[in-house]
Parts: structure tokens; C-alpha cells; sequence
């Protein structure tokens, strides 16, 4: 009879303990000086696939976070911001559910998404 062996989740403690200033010194040391990915992930204290992924351009270098990107920039979102409180001092406020179409409307504009993918209500989050 075959024994399952249940495994603990993941201890995610571990998880992003590098800085991103230790990622762009690190592969500033592979592109500029030529010295070998592993050694410089060794040196600056960052994972090694991390630090590959960034030199073979898999990942961008200036990549922070993971996941996607967010469609709409950080000014893009502050003007979306100052609309909404202009408007909420006037005495005119949104729904959350208007905020969203509203940004989905103004993405589709800045031709960042196309007309048939509105943002979800998740996207308020």
C-alpha cells in the first residue's frame, strides 16, 4: 500500500528578502563588467533564476513587483483621483461601480485597452 506524504505549505517568510537595489548592482555586475550571473547573484545576496530571468531580458530589470503590469500609470490613476474629488466636492460622488467604468472608459481612451475588456470590480480593490 502506497503512503501519500502530505507537505506543510510553503514557508513564504523566505520569499523577496533582496532588495531592488541589490538586483540592479547585481546585474550592472554581469552586463557592465562581464562577470558570471551566478557569482554576482552570490555577491549581491539575490536569487540566482531571479537575477537570469532579468540578464536574459525574461523579466524587465525595473520589474518590482511580480505579476502584470498595472494598465494604467501612477499620473494616469492621480488624474483619475483629482477628477473624483473635484467632483465629490461639488456633491456629485460614484459608486463603485461607476468609479470602474469610468476608469475602464478612460484607459479605453488613452488607447491602453480595448473597448470589450472593461476592468472588474476587482480592479477598485
Amino acid at each position: 500500500m502506497f503512503r501519500i506524504k502530505l507537505t506543510q505549505p510553503a514557508d513564504r517568510s523566505r520569499l523577496r528578502l533582496w532588495s531592488p537595489t541589490a538586483m540592479t548592482s547585481a546585474y550592472k555586475m554581469v552586463k557592465d563588467e562581464g562577470i558570471p550571473v551566478y557569482r554576482a547573484a552570490k555577491l549581491n545576496g539575490v536569487p540566482l533564476t531571479t537575477l537570469r530571468d532579468r540578464v536574459d531580458n525574461r523579466i524587465s530589470i525595473d520589474c518590482v513587483k511580480s505579476g502584470p503590469c498595472p494598465v494604467l500609470s501612477l499620473d494616469e490613476e492621480a488624474k483619475l483621483c483629482e477628477h473624483l474629488k473635484d467632483l465629490a466636492s461639488v456633491g456629485y460622488g460614484y459608486t463603485r461601480a461607476e468609479v470602474v467604468n469610468l476608469a475602464s472608459d478612460y484607459a479605453v481612451s488613452l488607447g491602453k485597452r480595448k473597448d470589450d475588456q472593461p476592468f472588474t470590480l476587482n480592479w477598485f480593490l
